[in-house]
């Protein structure tokens, strides 16, 4: 908020606290995959329980550690966990409440010492000592899955640190190449080399010149508010009701039974909209959405 220079008049920047609002919403819901040295490191340089890349605050993590201590007291466990690449990177996690012998779908049982876990959790700092409220913790044995998510943690550090989202909302996605451009400048980047591929293979003629017309992605109609806020209420519904099992996330077919009145090819370009802009997340796979 500023005072302008004429009379006692302020002037309200509405739609710039709408932008840091919905990248708060953002950084507080979406589990940011991190390796636990890049966390520690992060969070050495400030007080506050959040991991901070460019603009964005992330209060929820996703990341990787192997057990180094576990402590019981009043039904809570205490885990000091390292990086599995470097053991001097260590950091605490701690998880509430017992679970029985069989576990549950978001906490494996009879974890011990030297196991590599995935966690997930949420960002406290307990008197000067940053600790992650685990509300997911399960082994992770296979060494392609950990491959996996540390080139998650590289690009989601890419993509938040030079603010990807604000370039593709304002159209600054011209010339984007590789894996970080969004899928409509990947379309049209590759449709641009398969007409200049075209030009080559053919041998034209003066008079006579076939150029392949440059395909363009097909922008779906404008979708209501209101239809977007009924396929969330949709979801978060169906996953209260957690009818499937260790699955997280609500199946496309139970999506579409739901709303009804839309074919199943515009749903899809519309979930896919409300991903792009963080509305909604996939879980296990394209065909399972989720707004946790």
């Amino acid at each position: 908020m500023d005072i302008s220079g004429g009379g006692d008049w302020f002037t309200h920047d509405v739609s710039q606290e709408k932008k840091n609002l919905s990248f708060q919403n953002l950084g507080d819901k979406l589990p940011i995959p991190v390796t636990l040295s890049a966390l520690e490191d992060n969070l050495n340089e400030t007080d506050e329980d959040c991991y901070r890349l460019g603009e964005f605050h992330f209060r929820t993590v996703h990341t990787v550690g192997v057990i180094m201590e576990m402590t019981r007291e009043d039904g809570n466990i205490k885990y000091l966990m390292h990086d599995p690449e470097n053991t001097d990177q260590t950091f605490v996690v701690l998880q509430f409440g017992t679970i029985g012998e069989g576990g549950s779908k978001y906490v494996e049982p009879n974890l011990s010492e030297d196991q590599r876990v995935r966690i997930m959790g949420k960002l406290k700092n307990f008197a000067g000592e940053k600790t992650i409220m685990a509300y997911y913790i399960q082994k992770l044995t296979d060494d392609k899955d950990y491959e996996i998510f540390k080139l998650e943690s590289h690009v989601a550090k890419l993509f938040f640190k030079k603010n990807l989202i604000e370039k593709m909302r304002s159209g600054e996605t011209n010339g984007w190449q590789g894996m970080l451009a969004p899928p409509t400048a990947r379309t049209q980047n590759e449709a641009m080399q398969n007409v200049h591929y075209s030009m080559i293979q053919k041998s034209p003629s003066p008079k006579k010149r076939e150029i392949q017309p440059i395909v363009t992605t097909n922008r779906s109609p404008e979708v209501s508010k209101s239809l977007k806020s009924r396929i969330r209420a949709c979801i978060r519904a169906e996953e209260n009701l957690s009818d499937y099992g260790t699955e997280r996330g609500v199946p496309l077919d139970k999506i579409l039974r739901k709303v009804k009145d839309i074919p199943l090819p515009r749903l899809r370009v519309i979930l896919n909209e409300m991903e792009e802009s963080g509305m909604i997340y996939s879980a296990n796979t394209d065909e399972w959405m989720t707004i946790h």
